[in-house]
């Protein structure tokens, strides 16, 4: 099994067992998760037909940016943080409608991909600096899972533009670099989320202890 992979599900291994008393945040996050596994089984099975398997891909950017977008908006109290963080998916949505239907969907989007990644990148940055948020990691798990987000993706970034400039004159060497580069972040970003959920078991442990 690849470790990226065994990264994800030993996420869903740490968090299920709490699922029903976790924040919306946190469960939402378990839900990306979950369909990111179950979006890479269907895309293996649909290679194994001979058929591009990214149309499968360009679904779930759509599915995955969305989620994550929410799991920042219901992080935040404060009205007026929450009202631009739904306008901008909102907006986001429209794009990646505008995007859909004048591109081949058997073939990666992106322009999609890359303002899904720059958006998520944004948003998690915004909770990150934002004064009303409890900076402190062992208090607030989803600091770290903001920080996981912020080095996957803006650490993708660069590569997938590149990617769509290099793909047609260099095919081995851009697969080479996917493999080094995301797999790499995969295994940082996945990581910092499992170690957002232990904190999560450790402060609900702390609380039973004093009540």
């Amino acid at each position: 099994m690849p470790i990226d992979l065994l990264a994800q599900i030993v996420v869903l291994i740490i968090s299920l067992p709490m699922f029903g008393g976790l924040k919306l945040p946190y469960r939402l996050l378990i839900l990306q998760v979950f369909i990111s596994l179950i979006i890479d089984y269907i895309a293996y099975l649909v290679a194994q037909t001979s058929t591009s398997n990214e149309i499968v891909y360009n679904v779930y950017i759509i599915l995955e940016t969305s989620i994550l977008c929410l799991v920042i908006y219901f992080s935040f109290v404060t009205g007026t943080v929450k009202k631009g963080i739904w306008i901008a998916l909102m907006i986001y949505i429209l794009i990646a409608i505008v995007f859909t239907s004048t591109h081949d969907i058997y073939q990666l989007n992106y322009k999609l991909l890359i303002s899904g990644f720059i958006l998520i990148s944004i948003l998690n940055l915004i909770y990150l600096i934002h004064p009303g948020i409890n900076k402190s990691v062992l208090k607030n798990p989803l600091m770290i899972i903001s920080i996981a987000h912020i080095i996957y993706f803006l650490g993708v970034t660069p590569y997938f533009i590149g990617r769509s400039l290099m793909i047609e004159k260099s095919p081995l060497m851009v697969n080479e670099l996917f493999q080094y580069i995301n797999k790499s972040l995969m295994y940082i970003r996945y990581g910092l989320i499992a170690i957002a959920f232990l904190l999560v078991w450790r402060n609900k442990f702390l609380l039973k202890t004093h009540e």
